[in-house]
């Protein structure tokens, strides 16, 4: 008779796979009094309204409104959003979120931002080094956020924080110079 037994190992992550780990702009705590206290954003009033407003099935043509890929994009950019990067995002919003099953995968993944759980508490078993990039212009997540965060990673043989000015919640697009350059001297350094 064959074993309805796992014989799978646990999960786990092995130290000598883990060379390191970059950051951009975000948090290790949950949406939390103490992050706002830091000057983050309410995630749960930024999210909340469209959780509510996408809790109802929609027919086949519903496409996501424009008004949440531009609160997005404002979020994420900064005020001064091109046109055409406006315009791209719109149109590629509105081929990934249509019909019910668009509206389901966009509400999913805005619960899941407002209420994720935080990390903060697991962050001094981290024993890899650690590139945090923050960007001073983040309307999401702030530079004293970044500041706390970073000093939770106590046993990485080095935890570093970059601030970019006038970098913006999406770095990596608001500065990607400055970020494929950090990024591509932290991996030549810790491989």
């Amino acid at each position: 008779m064959p074993s309805t037994q796992n014989t799978r190992a646990p999960f786990s992550i092995a130290p000598d796979t883990i060379q390191g780990i970059v950051i951009f702009g975000t948090s290790m705590d949950f949406e939390s009094q103490a992050s706002m206290d830091r000057g983050c954003w309410n995630g749960s009033e930024f999210c909340s309204p469209s959780i509510d407003a996408l809790s109802a099935p929609v027919s086949d043509d519903w496409v996501v409104d424009d008004d949440f890929v531009i609160a997005v994009l404002g979020a994420g950019f900064g005020e001064n959003v091109s046109d055409e990067e406006r315009n791209f995002w719109l149109k590629t919003y509105r081929a990934n979120y249509t019909g019910d099953e668009g509206r389901r995968r966009l509400r999913t993944s805005t619960i899941n931002l407002r209420d994720r759980d935080g990390l903060e508490a697991r962050l001094n078993e981290v024993k890899y080094p650690v590139l945090w990039l923050q960007g001073t212009a983040d309307q999401v997540y702030s530079v004293a956020n970044a500041e706390h965060g970073i000093s939770q990673f106590t046993q990485s043989p080095s935890a570093e924080l970059q601030i970019v000015d006038g970098g913006q919640h999406f770095l990596t697009a608001s500065h990607p110079d400055i970020a494929n350059t950090a990024v591509r001297a932290f991996v030549e350094r810790w491989t």
